[in-house]
């Protein structure tokens, strides 16, 4: 995970090998102990003691996503939530990766592949210009 894939109110998970991991959000004060006085390069890889949050169905649910369906194609197991817009929904479907699709109004529709909650806050961020509410 990288410095440029995150934005402040990502959470990601927190482990220093000591005491049980946790979530965290990303806030100002994360990036400034990260920096130690330093300037941040946009590439720079954060330390192990934080980890990008997978996507499972239970956080899909904690986001506020509806459960669809389950299926197989091709002998892969499936299954679908959707987060209904208004005008657009964002429709998650799980294989080996999650795929975000868009579909907006007319039907349009557009896939991207994530693995990772921020990426999916991201994603939800960049369209409606709120926050993802979480309830973890």
């Amino acid at each position: 995970m990288f410095t440029n894939e995150l934005r402040i109110g990502n959470i990601i998970e927190f482990c220093n090998f000591i005491q049980p991991k946790r979530f965290v959000t990303v806030d100002a004060r994360f990036f400034c102990s990260m920096a130690a006085g330093r300037s941040i390069k946009p590439d720079e890889e954060i330390n192990n003691y934080y980890s990008p949050v997978f996507l499972t169905p239970e956080i899909l649910n904690k986001c506020g996503f509806e459960f669809i369906t389950d299926w197989t194609v091709k002998g892969n197991d499936g299954v679908s939530y959707r987060k209904d817009l208004g005008w657009l929904k964002l429709e998650v479907g799980m294989m080996s990766t999650y795929i975000v699709t868009l579909v907006d109004k007319n039907g349009f529709s557009t896939g991207v592949n994530i693995e990772y909650l921020h990426q999916l806050q991201n994603i939800y961020f960049t369209l409606t210009q709120t926050e993802l509410q979480i309830n973890l």
